[in-house]
């Protein structure tokens, strides 16, 4: 295992959510796994064993955590979501920590950064009625995390400006094993946000 890839997913792009009103604009957890910078962690074939997940082993204040963070945003069925992370991506991080300690680093590693925050703090402020400029946000955002992360963006229809644009889905962030922010390996996801310009919905 070389690093750490967190993936953030920005809830107001999910459609199913069956919100009213809008959405809150914030990030919740997409995932957390390990991997190597060349080839499969673990190196096959080397199995690793199944380990049920059990959700009473988080006590009250780690479910509150992860109900606020890492919740099911499409379907609310946040313990089954848990417990498919645990038994798909996180079968590469499970030999290394139990499910406490796993989620735990997952929880504390996304409250380390409020990706909203950073570009507010720049000026420039989230909002569903202006759109980014894709190239003023990674920036801003590099600076404030020191590390280069990959943004995913789906094409679609926006009704508000009236035209087809990318909207922002997901951020991944990578960390190395002493859990400091690297740079995004190359080889990896390429950043599928072409901009210049992407939309928050």
């Amino acid at each position: 295992m070389d690093f750490w890839k967190q993936a953030q997913q920005w809830l107001p792009a999910f459609e199913k959510l069956g919100y009213t009103v809008p959405p809150p604009m914030k990030f919740t957890i997409h995932g957390i796994w390990a991997e190597n910078f060349i080839g499969l962690w673990p190196a096959p074939p080397c199995p690793i064993p199944q380990t049920p997940f059990n959700v009473a082993l988080m006590n009250c204040h780690m479910r509150q955590r992860m109900m606020v963070s890492w919740p099911n945003v499409e379907y609310g069925a946040h313990e089954k979501f848990w417990n498919y992370e645990w038994h798909t991506h996180e079968d590469f991080s499970k030999s290394l920590y139990d499910q406490v300690a796993f989620f735990t680093i997952a929880l504390d590693l996304k409250d380390r950064f409020d990706l909203v925050k950073i570009p507010n703090a720049a000026q420039m402020h989230w909002s569903f009625s202006i759109p980014l400029d894709l190239g003023n946000l990674n920036a801003t955002i590099l600076a404030a995390i020191t590390g280069v992360l990959i943004l995913s963006c789906s094409w679609v229809y926006n009704q508000a400006f009236g035209r087809y644009g990318e909207v922002l889905k997901e951020v991944r962030i990578c960390f190395d094993l002493h859990f400091m922010v690297i740079n995004y390996p190359p080889r990896n996801d390429p950043n599928d946000c072409i901009g210049p310009i992407i939309y928050l919905v």
